[in-house]
């Protein structure tokens, strides 16, 4: 009978790798694509691929011991890993004292996703993609982005379509960076608007439910990398800014629903390992629920907020290591669902098999089995429509398969992933 480790499983794991008699036999077996080989006790920097069990487990089956990890909590990967360990029962017989004295025999079942629906979207273009994001009512995106008239889109849930062109006078570039929309179908804009003197100028663009007419509220020298708006209207944004003439990085700034400036906050964050600066909002999410944003910055580091602007929450990344290097830099690229009830689950980009679900009671990434779904290299996470996971899957020629899921309880006891 296997016995699994809950919520302390790392420390118990830790304490019972030292409870292992030196002089014990042991070998490591890579029992995962790309697992590495080293000893227990010793320091492993790569073990397993993600996504294929959610708990440590100690299976005894006469002299050996096998510790399953499955690519989980990455302390515990470089450390453990995925190991076979051939001992002497007198040798296993303090670590089997040890576990049941830490009450760690409870079964804990691995968070599943299961597909509801699905149907094909037409939203990528051949130039200058842009990976959209449920948000309020829609599925928003954008095309001929990088242009002077770049197409808002949305796409509801009853499957209606609506294109809003957007332009801006004297501006022969629009880089959008990035979208949101609100349940009462006011869409907002963040990017940077380039004139005929190549100058950028930031920008927020607002455009309300009835389309009548658009807002542009100019924000240089502060430039918004990504936003999202709040059930109270209040619109949040983050990325950089200028002060004495340098550049600001990670800067959250909120703005009320005319654009008027509420707050502006510098933040200290993780910054990406190797980087040359410090700056994490290009590339990140920022997502809001019912009562409180979150931020998953380029690092992959996880903030969230209250909806009067403080820092409520703070976690650190979940345990993937990236394989693709940007620049000297090994950059992390993830992106994030938050739904109307908290839940949170970020997800790799390449493979999306690296997805996780956030236990804050534990303080830890739970990662969620997606083998079952057979699921692209190059999906994306989307969003939340209420508690239905939304997922670009990308495997259909005639375009993008979305894909709704909801997600079995495993791994969060007592609602510690949502409330």
């Amino acid at each position: 009978m296997p016995i699994d480790f809950g919520v302390n499983r790392i420390r118990i794991l830790e304490k019972l790798a030292r409870r292992i008699p030196e002089e014990a036999p042991n070998r490591i077996v890579p029992a995962t694509p790309g697992a590495a080989e080293c000893r227990l006790n010793s320091y492993c920097r790569r073990i397993s691929a993600f996504g294929v069990s959610a708990r440590w487990t100690f299976a005894v089956n006469k002299r050996n011991i096998l510790l399953d990890g499955g690519g989980d909590f990455g302390d515990m990967l470089e450390r453990i890993g995925t190991a076979e360990v051939s001992m002497s029962w007198k040798a296993l017989w303090p670590v089997i004292v040890f576990a049941a004295s830490q009450h760690v025999f409870a079964q804990t079942p691995s968070p599943t996703l299961v597909r509801k629906s699905e149907r094909t979207e037409m939203f990528r273009s051949a130039e200058n993609p842009f990976e959209p994001v449920w948000s309020g009512y829609a599925l928003i995106g954008v095309r001929m982005n990088r242009t002077s008239r770049p197409t808002i889109w949305a796409s509801s849930a009853s499957g209606g379509i609506e294109d809003v062109q957007f332009t801006i006078p004297n501006a022969g570039q629009i880089l959008v960076r990035g979208v949101a929309a609100s349940l009462d179908h006011t869409i907002l804009i963040a990017g940077t608007a380039i004139g005929g003197d190549s100058q950028g100028s930031g920008f927020i663009g607002i455009i309300p439910p009835d389309r009548s007419k658009k807002l542009i509220v100019r924000t240089t020298p502060y430039t918004a990398m990504a936003i999202t708006v709040a059930p109270d209207g209040v619109i949040w944004t983050v990325g950089w800014d200028k002060e004495d003439g340098k550049r600001v990085f990670n800067v959250l700034k909120r703005f009320n629903p005319s654009g008027t400036l509420l707050s502006s906050i510098h933040l200290t964050v993780r910054p990406i390992p190797g980087a040359s600066i410090s700056d994490v909002a290009y590339a990140s999410a920022l997502r809001c629920s019912g009562d409180r944003v979150g931020w998953l910055t380029g690092a992959s580091q996880y903030l969230e907020f209250s909806l009067d602007g403080r820092e409520i929450g703070r976690f650190e990344p979940p345990p993937w290591h990236a394989e693709k290097p940007v620049g000297s830099v090994l950059h992390v690229l993830l992106n994030l669902a938050l739904s109307e009830n908290n839940e949170v689950v970020v997800a790799g980009l390449g493979p999306i098999s690296s997805v996780w679900r956030l236990n804050r009671d534990a303080r830890q990434w739970i990662p969620i089995d997606v083998s079952g779904e057979h699921l692209d290299r190059l999906a994306w996470l989307l969003g939340f429509d209420g508690n239905e996971l939304i997922v670009d899957t990308k495997t259909s020629n005639r375009g993008e398969v979305v894909a709704r899921f909801a997600i079995s309880a495993g791994g969060c006891p007592r609602g510690a992933c949502a409330f």
